[in-house]
């Protein structure tokens, strides 16, 4: 077994660990770099932007997705189950797509409008309010932390309302004895779960932090964002600074990751409480008012943006009305026009998540039985959690062009830069959300029976029969949802791919990043519903694979 550790922590640190360390690196060659420090108004200002952006966003998400945790996993609330399929689809609604939506609405021309939006955006250097001029985009850091919020309850409710279910019962029983049942929740069940919430404050941070779709468009300078604009301007001193000024960023997110899944996987559950379900908090009159309330909710959150692009996509004619044939219209045209490299995203993406799952599988059945391993391998997830998209995408090019610099052959010379080819950005999508397939592979080999494991090695099982007939047959649906999760993933991500994608294979995201810069046209709505169709058809294969028996993952219906 420890040839195996071996070889599965090199791969991993070829394909891992040296495109996340090559921009520090190289950081170390480029001396000027450190004279961004000088700056102290700028870092003063970026930090500021990202702060305000990360806690703005925690504020609205955090409450919203913890009542809706409550009330969609614990309680005896009305349609909680097509309820939780809303909340798993919104989860993996790619952020370019989620933009557009709310853009279609906030923008000009939007349901609300500009001069309105504006009052909530601040912009400029020194946070100054300002009016919004003509724009195709509500731009300031208001819509930001808006659209980020929006986002992030998905993650919210799915992580805490998991760890809710996963609350002892004897123990809520106990309470209930001497105290009432939301006396409970708030006095046992809440605290219960206060590591899994520290770690969802954690995974929307992050989010949030490491992204630049949404702050690009909204024109909020954050440390990812400075480090994509001084990418595309070619600068490769300023490229330098922003890297620098990012380490100590870098480094606290990284030391919040290994802390935040080391007190995690301390209050998982044993694996007795795994077959157990929750106990209920009955609503009693409040339930159908409750659910009136979250279906209210719901509607504003989905509803708008979603019917936002339905009216985009339909406008027509001078005035401008909405026409059911024209969104038909363009829909077509995106479809023929679009419709092979929507062909080409999904393939990429399905070959991210094949390759994301395969290996997690791998490696968590490696880790089960050896501390060091796993402690080792999770310092490696939390870098590859803890780097911005650029930063990511600036060590994959670093990469490529080392390999390029040993002569290797023409194809693999055009698979990697000249292209076309999809590889660099597969290799993008496997460091950014390889950690995602490796937490919901984890949840399930580590409640493995270890029993199970020993037979097969006195049985004198090879560890290569060990993978195929114990752990693979147990794991299988696991390694599916995982696999499909990462898939949806990639098709919403731009902070690195971008980057490193060759001539001539753009993606379905790139196209639609491209278009957002010049407002939410009746192309690029149509081109949005296209992509949320794709979606919901992966969300319901998902909650098909989810409802298996015997298998509980963070997407598995509590009920």
């Amino acid at each position: 077994m420890t040839r195996w550790r071996l070889t599965v922590a090199l791969v991993l640190l070829l394909l891992v660990g040296v495109p996340a360390a090559m921009p520090f690196l190289e950081l170390l060659g480029h001396t000027r770099g450190w004279e961004a420090w000088a700056e102290s108004e700028r870092l003063a200002s970026l930090a500021g932007n990202t702060l305000s952006l990360v806690t703005g966003t925690l504020v609205l998400a955090l409450p919203v997705g913890i009542v809706g945790a409550v009330l969609l996993y614990r309680t005896d609330l009305p349609l909680c189950r097509l309820l939780r399929f809303l909340t798993v689809l919104t989860l993996f609604i790619p952020l370019p797509l989620f933009t557009s939506a709310w853009q279609a609405a906030l923008g000009t021309g939007g349901w609300l409008p500009v001069a309105l939006w504006s009052r909530f955006n601040t912009t400029g250097p020194g946070m100054i309010q300002t009016p919004t001029a003509w724009s195709p985009w509500a731009q300031g850091l208001g819509a930001a932390v808006w659209v980020h919020a929006v986002a992030a309850v998905p993650w919210v409710i799915v992580l805490v309302g998991q760890s809710l279910c996963w609350v002892e019962r004897e123990l809520e029983e106990d309470a209930l004895t001497v105290a009432g049942p939301w006396r409970v929740l708030w006095k046992v069940t809440l605290p219960r779960c206060r590591a899994t919430i520290l770690a969802a404050a954690l995974w929307v941070g992050l989010l949030t932090v490491t992204e630049i779709t949404v702050t690009d468009m909204m024109q909020v300078r954050t440390f990812a964002e400075e480090i994509y604009t001084q990418y595309v301007v070619r600068d490769e001193n300023a490229v330098a600074r922003a890297v620098a000024v990012s380490l100590p960023l870098v480094l606290l997110c990284w030391v919040s990751v290994v802390w935040a899944a080391l007190r995690w996987e301390r209050t998982l559950p044993p694996r007795e409480r795994l077959g157990s379900s929750p106990l209920p908090l009955p609503l009693g009159r409040a339930r159908w008012p409750c659910l009136l309330v979250v279906l209210l909710v719901a509607g504003f959150l989905l509803g708008i943006p979603v019917a936002s692009l339905v009216w985009k996509a339909g406008l027509a004619g001078t005035p401008r009305t909405w026409s059911a044939p024209v969104v038909g219209y363009h829909l077509r045209q995106a479809l023929r026009t679009h419709g092979g490299m929507l062909g080409e995203s999904l393939l990429m993406a399905v070959l991210a998540g094949g390759l994301s799952a395969a290996i997690a599988l791998v490696l968590c059945w490696l880790a089960a039985d050896a501390r060091w391993f796993r402690v080792g391998t999770l310092g490696m997830m939390a870098i590859a959690w803890a780097l911005s998209g650029p930063v990511i995408g600036l060590g994959l090019k670093s990469t490529i062009a080392r390999i390029l610099d040993l002569s290797p052959p023409h194809s693999l010379a055009v698979a990697l830069y000249y292209g076309p080819s999809p590889l660099p950005a597969v290799w993008a999508y496997f460091i950014r959300f390889f950690p995602c397939a490796v937490a919901i592979v984890w949840l399930v080999v580590r409640v493995l029976p270890s029993e199970l494991r020993d037979a097969a090695r006195v049985d004198g099982a090879r560890p290569s029969q060990e993978l195929r007939h114990v752990i693979f047959p147990l794991c299988a649906p696991a390694c599916l949802q995982a696999g499909m999760a990462v898939a949806i993933l990639s098709l919403g991500e731009l902070g690195a791919s971008k980057i490193v994608d060759t001539p001539g294979s753009p993606t379905f995201a790139h196209q639609v990043f491209t278009q957002m810069h010049y407002g939410v046209t009746n192309d690029l709505a149509a081109l949005c519903l296209l992509l949320l169709a794709l979606v919901i058809f992966g969300v319901a294969s998902l909650s098909v694979l989810a409802g298996q028996q015997g298998i509980l993952t963070v997407f598995r219906s509590p009920r």
